[in-house]
């Protein structure tokens, strides 16, 4: 197929399994496929949405749109008839997507404490330390190799990523690991005897596989620290890998860095999906508006005279209008 090396695996086969469905639901109609007409592909979205979520109704009509255009057959998915049938898809089901749990720097605290001094909790703490400083999303902290990162003069160190989903054929961008992140990675890599190579590898029986771990052991291993270090049930299933990426965005919101200033920290090229994790970040804004704004009241104000109380002054002036 000629989108193969062009996209990242997950995209790919999310193009793949969304035509696919598709091609199932017209084969079981007597419909065809390819090319389809809009009036089959809105019939299409108006029976998946009785079932599945507007994102996932989303991403099956991602599928089709790639596999006409590749086809080089007439986009049937930005006629009207699709796009009403989109609409109403969002409307039946008009409910918040789920978001991963924020890893904010209480809760990294927390599962770094709730990780052993074997080789797993050691490769554990470096993984979650170095997720949160970098904002790595789960490709990119599993590629990490030895050679890609580098101390600073002036404490931590650099991280090359090579390979970012927004940008797969070039150097994505550079990350920052701060003193501490950068002491807990060395502890892995020092008791791991890593010198070169995959930085975070499967580890059995208290031995570490050369070889890069799993992307999918990332998830697993985040919702198995949120359970040991006893974060609620409700946290601990939302516990994933995209949660480094949230919580650190939503501490430097709070910590009064500029918007910019996370999108490079964390490689997004729009807001658009940077403003929905820095939504539950709790920046104070009424509690500084409030303050300033009784400051700038009392600024100017006269105090009131000896023995008379603002509630007197106030009583006076009633009385001389009256």
């Amino acid at each position: 197929m000629q989108l193969d090396g062009a996209f990242a695996a997950s995209t790919m086969r999310s193009y793949r399994n969304g035509f696919a469905a598709f091609a199932a639901w017209c084969t079981a109609r007597s419909l065809v496929a390819l090319p389809a007409t809009p009036e089959v592909v809105a019939g299409f979205l108006d029976d998946q949405a009785a079932s599945l979520s507007p994102a996932t109704v989303r991403r099956r009509i991602a599928g089709i749109r790639k596999v006409h255009r590749l086809m080089l057959h007439p986009d049937p998915t930005t006629d009207d008839a699709v796009l009403h049938a989109l609409r109403r898809a969002s409307r039946l089901k008009s409910c918040r997507p789920e978001q991963a749990l924020a890893l904010t720097r209480a809760r990294r605290n927390t599962l770094i404490a709730a990780c052993g001094f074997d080789m797993r909790g050691l490769r554990d703490r470096a993984l979650v330390a170095v997720g949160y400083d970098t904002l790595c999303r789960r490709s990119e902290i599993v590629a990490l190799r030895v050679e890609d990162i580098a101390p600073r003069a002036r404490g931590g160190a650099t991280v090359t990523l090579r390979r970012s989903r927004t940008c797969p054929v070039e150097l994505a961008r550079t990350a920052w690991l701060s003193t501490r992140g950068a002491g807990i990675l060395h502890a892995w890599l020092e008791a791991a005897a890593i010198t070169e190579g995959p930085v975070f590898r499967p580890v059995y029986q208290n031995v570490p596989i050369r070889r890069f771990l799993n992307g999918y052991t990332v998830n697993r291993l985040l919702k198995e620290l949120a359970l040991r270090a006893g974060l609620p049930p409700g946290e601990t299933s939302l516990a994933r890998s995209h949660s480094f990426r949230i919580g650190a965005a939503q501490d430097l919101l709070e910590a009064g860095r500029d918007t910019l200033t996370i999108m490079r920290a964390g490689g997004w090229t729009s807001t658009n999906v940077l403003s929905t994790y820095l939504e539950q970040a709790d920046t104070g804004l009424w509690d500084r508006c409030g303050r300033r704004f009784r400051r700038s009241r009392m600024v100017g104000r006269r105090p009131a005279p000896a023995g008379r109380s603002p509630l007197d002054r106030g009583r006076i002036v009633l009385a001389a209008c009256a």
